[in-house]
């Protein structure tokens, strides 16, 4: 029986990383300083500002004349933080400046805007999870009104007066002008 042996195979040059490390050491860069003209040695450099300015901070005013806030923060706590003025800054709300006064900013705690349904209008769909709300019938899962349920009683009431006031009052136009033009004409 004849044993066959496996030909080395012809690896590519490249060193490996750990290999060059060991066997080069750090190259530095030898190269000559270029060879300067006589009369570039002859000149001499520039002069530095022989009377430094000093820096004046006043130049470097880039808030122009926005008020100083009046109001630095006193206290950080893991709730929030206080304000040398006495305001406390709690519950995730942001400190709005406005012309230097501080102010608690929390617009998830604005009124609804008239117009706007009424959050008891709200309840008639139920919250659920997303798998419980796939299993309850279309007609639980919805409101059908006037606007979509998204303005409250009074303002859809107000809104119908008021297309009913404007569509009566083109047809007064149309007849008043209709009524001038068969005058015109006898």
């Amino acid at each position: 029986m004849r044993i066959l042996r496996a030909l080395p195979r012809a690896r590519p040059s490249v060193p490996s990383p750990r290999a060059a490390r060991t066997t080069a050491a750090p190259a530095f860069h030898t190269l000559r300083p270029l060879q300067q003209s006589s009369k570039a040695k002859q000149e001499k450099p520039p002069a530095i500002a022989e009377k430094a300015k000093p820096t004046d901070l006043a130049d470097f005013d880039v808030l122009g004349s926005t008020p100083i806030p009046s109001t630095n923060i006193e206290a950080t706590l893991p709730r929030g933080f206080l304000l040398n003025s006495g305001l406390s800054i709690f519950d995730g709300a942001g400190a709005l400046l406005v012309n230097g006064e501080a102010f608690a900013w929390r617009p998830w705690l604005a009124k609804r805007k008239p117009g706007m349904s009424e959050e008891e209008s709200l309840t008639l769909i139920p919250a659920l999870r997303p798998r419980e709300y796939s299993q309850i019938s279309k007609p639980q899962k919805t409101v059908q009104r006037a606007y979509g349920g998204s303005r409250c009683g009074n303002c859809v009431r107000d809104r119908v007066v008021r297309a009913f006031l404007i569509e009566e009052q083109k047809i007064v136009k149309k007849v008043l002008k209709e009524a001038g033009q068969s005058e015109k004409k006898k």
